[in-house]
């Protein structure tokens, strides 16, 4: 059971560094790989992979999606999305909610991910980009790379991240996209 375990961590730490290598690869030819991205596709493309961790848990997911295009790779806004949606499953208990919205805000496409697990501290919330921390959340199967892929991604769409407090009670995830001029 442990070695299977190891072998499972291992093989998710380095499917993460081959999708951070890809994504400092493709940043160097961005204006070619950019297109109009349909979250609401991208989203369902993500949740068959994550469903079944959602329903182990019995953990609500509810989605509205006011506006769902942006301009950016498709890859990288998938990446995106199941980076996010990944974390709030995992740090969300059993029986919890996880909440998504896109919307329009001025000439911003504006995607929140809420959660109801703990969160993260605010004065660990920049620390949380760094690769390999896990911000001391033991017991969980995170390897410390998905916020850092999230914020490459970011980067890489010249757009901006938050991390807050959720009304559901654990971490809200927001970010803004630019409308391309």
């Amino acid at each position: 059971q442990a070695v299977m375990e190891g072998v499972d961590r291992a093989s998710r730490v380095f499917d993460q560094l081959f999708d951070l290598t890809r994504l400092e690869s493709i940043s160097n030819d961005i204006a070619t790989g950019f297109q109009r991205v349909q979250l609401p596709v991208v989203y369902q493309q993500v949740m068959e992979e994550l469903a079944g961790k959602a329903a182990q848990k019995h953990i609500a997911i509810n989605t509205k999606f006011q506006d769902g295009d942006v301009h950016g790779m498709d890859f990288a806004i998938y990446l995106l999305l199941r980076n996010l949606l990944s974390n709030a499953i995992l740090y969300t208990p059993d029986g919890g909610r996880v909440e998504l919205l896109a919307q329009r805000q001025g000439d911003e496409l504006v995607l929140s991910i809420d959660d109801s697990g703990k969160g993260i501290p605010e004065d660990e919330r920049e620390r949380a980009f760094e690769r390999f921390n896990r911000l001391d959340q033991h017991g969980s199967d995170g390897v410390g790379l998905g916020l850092s892929i999230v914020a490459q991604v970011v980067q890489l769409h010249g757009a901006k991240i938050r991390l807050t407090d959720s009304p559901l009670g654990g971490l809200r995830v927001q970010v803004s996209f630019q409308s391309p001029g």
